[in-house]
């Protein structure tokens, strides 16, 4: 039998900027991410085997994650979304997932795009966050 889990109610949250009240953001459709990965450096010396070139790990990156929403201008955390893209700030995510595991992480925002269609479709906007440091899983 599968332990699959569906996708539906994952909540995304931001803190405030004490870092310590989480506040769901609204409307949230589909997230990508974080896209967690770690450079390659080459590490080939005149000693490597067979003329192979080698390599290592390097740092870690948490990359970034992405998500969309139903935007509604006068809605609180869209409000505050856009002012923490504005100011440049870095906030404490967490991205509950059904089953009630999280990852946590610090990130910015260095993408918020707003999108209007003229063919009747929903006012979205587009959040890119840019996780900075570590991502804690539990």
């Amino acid at each position: 039998m599968t332990a699959a889990i569906i996708a539906q109610n994952t909540l995304l949250k931001m803190a405030d900027s004490g870092g310590s009240v989480f506040t769901t953001v609204a409307e949230v459709d589909d997230i990508n991410g974080p896209t967690d990965t770690f450079d390659i450096i080459e590490a080939t010396s005149h000693d490597s085997p067979n003329s192979r070139k080698e390599f290592i790990a390097g740092l870690l990156d948490g990359g970034e994650l992405s998500f969309d929403i139903h935007f509604v201008p006068t809605n609180q955390t869209h409000i505050d979304l856009q002012s923490v893209h504005d100011n440049r700030q870095t906030r404490n995510w967490q991205l509950i997932f059904p089953d009630s595991s999280t990852f946590a992480f610090a990130g910015l925002i260095p993408g918020f795009e707003v999108q209007a269609p003229a063919d009747g479709e929903l006012l979205t906007a587009s959040v890119t966050i840019k996780v900075t440091g570590n991502i804690t899983r539990t």
